[in-house]
């Protein structure tokens, strides 16, 4: 058996060409193990219900994915 370190936070792509990321949401937050690890949601658009939706599935945040890293780190401040 493998074990890893714990994360402390997870950024969690909800346009994921795979899997559904609120489905990933449902599953982490289900999960003794990493239901306690914040996550943090990125998309390039939230709409107005989404954003409410994603808070009721467990996420700690939403975040708009910017086009340049500065933008990014300053938006994680």
């Amino acid at each position: 058996m493998r074990y890893f370190e714990k994360p402390q936070l997870i950024f969690l792509d909800l346009n994921m060409p795979l899997i559904n990321g609120k489905e990933l949401l449902k599953v982490l937050k289900n999960s003794p193990h990493l239901s306690s690890i914040p996550v943090i949601c990125i998309q390039t658009f939230f709409g107005p219900n989404e954003i409410d939706e994603i808070a009721k599935l467990g996420a700690s945040h939403c975040l708009v994915k910017h086009t340049s890293f500065n933008e990014l780190k300053t938006s994680l401040k």
